[in-house]
Parts: structure tokens; C-alpha cells; sequence
């Protein structure tokens, strides 16, 4: 709201202390090689910041006024595991299905508990990857393409050029 459109991307990498990194990290551990699994390596990369990025926009748009870390990014591959099982079908697919979107609803309601969690930012990241992982092809069915790994550089450029820019606004601008 203040025109510096890169927190969008750059709050991903932001944590509000150990425990909050060491969480968001184990999720990512778990959830990340999954996905990567299901959908392929540059296809990870645009499903976490897309659904980071999504996340922050729904957690600014409800008026949270100041949102950091993975947590939204997190809910993405969580979204996006269900997408897959989805898409895939069949006994394995409704396996799939079952078993994670259970973890999400799970997850989305034990963060009611805990103080300070940013459920709206939860929220739109699994929505974020949920649509990603709708709108992507699954590895088995189509080896990722050069438009694939464009758009992963793209989402890489952006976030590096994210933390440029603020570095950029703190010392000189």
C-alpha cells in the first residue's frame, strides 16, 4: 500500500525469529520434495512464490498491516499437493486428496491457537497454490518446458531484484 510492491516477494525470506524460520523450514523440508515430485523443479519454484505472493496480497488486502514469512508460501505446496490429487484422480489421486487436505485443514485450524499467526495470508497462499497447481502440468504427464523454466527465473529475477530494491529505498532512497 505504500508502493513498495517487492514485499510481495521479499517477505517469503523474512521471519520473525528462530522458531518461526526453523518451522517454516520443516514444512518446506517435507512439503517442497513433494511437490517437486508431482510437478518438477521449476514448477516448485513458481508455485512457492506465487502462492507467497498471493498470500501477502489477501493478508494485505484484509488489512493486516504487517505480514513476514514462508507460512503462506507453505499452505502453496500444501495447495498444490491437492491440486495434483485433483488432476491425477483414480484410487491414488483421492489418496493423495484425502491425505492433504486433511494436513491443510488441520494445519489452517491449529494456527487459530497460536498467537500471531497470519491466517488470511494461509489462506491465499493455499488458494495461490491450489490455482498454481491446477493451472500447471504434473511431471507425469509433460516434461517441463522452456516456458516452465522462464517463468521460474522470472519469479527468481523478481525476488532478487525485490531485496535490491529494498536495499535500494533503505540506504539511498
Amino acid at each position: 500500500m505504500q508502493g513498495r510492491w517487492w514485499t510481495i516477494f521479499t517477505g517469503i525470506y523474512l521471519h520473525g525469529g528462530v522458531l518461526h524460520i526453523l518451522f517454516n523450514v520443516l514444512w518446506i523440508r517435507q512439503l517442497g520434495p513433494a511437490v517437486e515430485e508431482l510437478f518438477g523443479p521449476a514448477r516448485l519454484v513458481v508455485i512457492f512464490t506465487v502462492s507467497g505472493a498471493v498470500g501477502f496480497l489477501l493478508s494485505n488486502w484484509v488489512g493486516h498491516p504487517f505480514t513476514i514469512g514462508a507460512s503462506g508460501a507453505v499452505f502453496g505446496l500444501l495447495g498444490a499437493i491437492v491440486a495434483f490429487g485433483k488432476k491425477r484422480g483414480g484410487t491414488f489421486g483421492a489418496m493423495v486428496l484425502r491425505q492433504y487436505g486433511y494436513m491443510a485443514l488441520l494445519m489452517f485450524l491449529l494456527s487459530f491457537f497460536i498467537r500471531a499467526v497470519n491466517n488470511a495470508a494461509h489462506a491465499g497462499g493455499f488458494v495461490g497454490g491450489l490455482l498454481a497447481g491446477l493451472l500447471m502440468s504434473l511431471a507425469e504427464h509433460r516434461r517441463e518446458t522452456s516456458l516452465d523454466w522462464v517463468l521460474a527465473v522470472a519469479c527468481i529475477t523478481v525476488t532478487l531484484a525485490g531485496f535490491a530494491l529494498s536495499l535500494w529505498s533503505t540506504f539511498v532512497g
